[in-house]
């Protein structure tokens, strides 16, 4: 039970919709279930908000002659919090959406 405790856990830091079925499939308690995935879930965010300055500089965020970022970026710091907080959670989770929102200072 403790490992299906912790794998579920783990997932969540990743991914939260896939944990969800995971622990439903291992049959553990719903409250079990549902404190290990959002404590997971919480954790990688977290983690994500504190990392963000790497994910900054790791991806596309390169600075040319005039100061100013790239594509991505300007579209990024001009429709920001709408575009990460609806489109992010969809299309590449919520823990690397949360990155993407600190990477960019939202």
């Amino acid at each position: 039970m403790t490992e299906a405790l912790l794998g579920v856990f783990a997932l969540a830091m990743i991914e939260l919709s896939a944990a969800i079925p995971l622990g439903l499939h291992l049959k553990l308690h719903p409250a079990l279930l549902g404190l290990a995935a959002s404590s997971g879930a919480f954790l990688g965010a977290t983690l994500a908000l504190f990392l963000g300055n790497g994910i900054h500089r790791l991806f596309f965020w390169r600075r040319g002659e005039s100061g100013e970022g790239g594509r991505l970026s300007t579209w990024l710091k001009a429709k920001g919090p709408w575009a990460i907080g609806w489109l992010g959670p969809l299309l590449i989770g919520p823990v690397f959406a949360a990155g993407l929102a600190g990477s960019i200072g939202l």
